[in-house]
């Protein structure tokens, strides 16, 4: 018997000696309940799969076969561990619900954002061209080949074509990996745009009064 329930179970004794005995008992078969054991970890974004497994240390062989794993979050489920930010919760599942009751299925997890920090955030100079200048970023802390990019106000608008100096406000990220990364609030910077310098040359001459020029 392998299903939970009760069955009868009966025996029967002959010997051509001995009156034929018959014997009966009942046998039980309960559910079983699984009590679930969370291995491991998650933490910050690193580019690599993390999260929490199933730990298999007190489950039999027999057991193994009727269990499953998934992990299930924002527009996110896979019996892959996840990558990216976000939060995610575990789920452990029976293919045979009727025998096999699962005691904690599921256990939440966070996979933080990774900081990006910027390098100097010094004072930078150009002149005037009639052309938007952009401040330059010196990023750290982004992960391999991943695509972010930065929001950048000047003076509050989102360009600086005119002389003066600007309050640069680093203000968001871009890019299709910005849900993996954070930036620290208030990172300004200082940025000065020159007048442009224009050279007069004029040509030597010379004329004679009430001559016509």
């Amino acid at each position: 018997f392998t299903d939970k329930g009760e069955y009868v179970v009966t025996a029967t004794i002959t010997n051509k000696n001995y009156n034929e005995l018959v014997l009966t008992a009942k046998l039980t078969i309960t559910t079983n309940e699984l009590t679930v054991i969370y291995s491991g970890n998650s933490g910050t974004y690193n580019g690599e799969a993390q999260g929490f497994e199933l730990s298999t240390s007190n489950i039999s062989d027999g057991m193994k076969a009727l269990i499953s794993v998934k992990y299930v979050g924002d527009n996110y489920e896979s019996t892959d561990k996840p990558v990216n930010a976000g939060t995610y919760k575990i789920v452990v599942s029976s293919s045979n619900t009727d025998n096999v009751v699962i005691v904690n299925p599921e256990k939440e997890f966070t996979i933080a954002p990774k900081t990006i920090s910027f390098i100097g955030l010094e004072q930078q100079t150009y002149t005037y061209t009639a052309q938007a200048v952009e401040y330059v970023l010196t990023p750290s802390g982004i992960i391999g080949n991943d695509n972010v990019g930065f929001e950048v106000t000047y003076n509050g608008q989102p360009q600086a074509i005119n002389k003066g100096t600007y309050t640069v406000a680093i203000v968001g990220l871009t890019g299709e990996d910005k849900g993996n990364y954070t930036i620290a609030s208030d990172l300004t910077a200082v940025m000065k745009i020159n007048p442009y310098t224009i050279n007069v040359v004029a040509d030597a001459k010379s004329i004679v009064y009430g001559d016509a020029d």
